[in-house]
């Protein structure tokens, strides 16, 4: 049985450049909201799960307002690969909320691909991609806006896991995204309207496929 990580919320995305990345710093140290770290940066790491049809990809892609996306997530070193845990990131237009599945500690990704079909009582699912990233947090003073920046943004297959040190690709783009409950969506034109930069749509997982499977 999967347990909520969340409540359904809104998650807004910038996608920006390095170049325009120290204007964005600029514009968020100098925020009215006066937003703060609210927890030391650490590295994200993700093994997503996908169909030989790509379902999921072609779902985001199609615009399909009611998705489920599923991904293993663990932080720190790829050496904390057994510490993750299975999480099901559900979207509803620009709503969404996590929900999660304990695992039993599989170490490699061919474990972690037997058991994930054997939850979910299902056959079709396959580690379709990985990637990892350092990401940092930040909240403003009212604490209903919760920001996050994800960089040095990397790729790999399933088959290239173990050589690290070496991925196939590397997003240059900084992913912006703040984060709110839905009682506060009328605030949110006050903090938007403070970044020059316009929202995006934009999902990790679809720019991996598109730039190492399509």
């Amino acid at each position: 049985m999967t347990k909520k990580l969340s409540e359904y919320r809104y998650e807004l995305k910038y996608a920006i450049d390095p170049i325009a990345f120290s204007s964005f710093l600029h514009v968020l140290h100098l925020h009215p909201a006066g937003f703060k770290t609210t927890y030391p940066d650490r590295r994200v790491n993700n093994v997503y799960f996908d169909n030989l049809h790509f379902q999921s990809c072609q779902e985001n892609l199609s615009g399909i307002s009611n998705r489920t996306k599923i991904r293993y997530r663990w932080y720190g070193d790829f050496e904390n690969f057994t510490d993750g845990k299975l999480e099901f990131k559900i979207k509803n237009n620009a709503l969404g909320c996590k929900e999660y599945l304990e695992l039993e500690n599989p170490n490699s990704v061919p474990e972690l691909a037997k058991e994930v079909n054997e939850k979910l009582k299902r056959s079709d699912l396959f580690p379709s991609l990985i990637n990892s990233y350092n990401r940092s947090y930040y909240i403003d003073n009212s604490n209903k806006f919760r920001l996050t920046v994800d960089h040095d943004v990397s790729y790999w297959l399933p088959n290239n896991f173990r050589n690290i040190d070496t991925p196939i690709f590397i997003d240059e783009k900084q992913i912006i995204e703040i984060k709110f409950d839905q009682e506060n969506h009328k605030l949110f034109n006050a903090i938007a309207s403070h970044f020059p930069f316009r929202l995006t749509k934009h999902s990790k997982y679809v720019n991996g496929i598109l730039n190492l499977v399509y």
